[in-house]
């Protein structure tokens, strides 16, 4: 049985139709990728307002761009804008909760700012994200160690930076030494404490 012409003609209005609706947003999405990485490559070279202002477009066209935001908190933390940078982390760890390093950022601001207890909050989310250990997780347990020491916890500060170390040097991917006891067996203000600062 033929399709009538009335039929045919109708279906290919709604092909051209869903074509013209969905290709905007994908349009968009790259747009916002490009942007992306030419706002991160401004970061990596140091050109922080350009950087923001190429991030900040990229996060307009994708408000979503949980990354974008993260990067963005980068920039601004470069510049010393500590209460926009740790916007731009919360706002990150919103649209993306498993994010270790918007967690591990967070905590940098907050130490930036003396609030140790919040640094090791956040840097215990952190820690309780992590699913296995890798060099990049590295920063994590240094801030870690840093925030210890600001507490005057010596012992706990050292056995912090001992396994940051211990994940550096180890090339066999085994980081399990010690990671417990460190994750797991501290307790500050009633919050479990677990752990890229390296200092003022």
């Amino acid at each position: 049985m033929k399709k009538k012409p009335f039929e045919r003609c109708s279906k290919t209005v709604l092909f051209v139709l869903s074509l013209v609706l969905i290709a905007p947003h994908m349009s968009m999405a790259d747009d916002a990728t490009h942007y992306y990485d030419k706002g991160t490559h401004f970061l990596g070279v140091d050109k922080l307002h350009e950087a923001i202002a190429t991030l900040s477009t990229a996060i307009a066209l994708r408000p979503d761009y949980a990354i974008a935001y993260n990067n963005r908190g980068l920039a601004y933390y470069k510049q010393n804008k500590y209460a926009k940078a740790l916007g731009d982390f919360q706002k990150a760890i919103q649209l993306n909760p498993n994010d270790v390093l918007a967690y591990n950022n967070a905590a940098v601001v907050f130490c930036r700012q003396g609030e140790y207890d919040k640094a090791l909050l956040y840097l215990h989310n952190a820690i309780a994200l992590i699913k296995k250990i890798t060099p990049a997780h590295t920063d994590v347990f240094n801030n870690l160690g840093f925030v210890y020491m600001k507490k005057g916890m010596p012992k706990a500060s050292a056995a912090a930076y001992k396994y940051a170390s211990h994940i550096m040097q180890n090339k066999t991917g085994d980081y399990s030494d010690n990671y417990n006891q460190i994750a797991l067996d501290q307790w500050i203000d009633g919050h479990p404490v677990t752990a890229k600062f390296y200092g003022e």
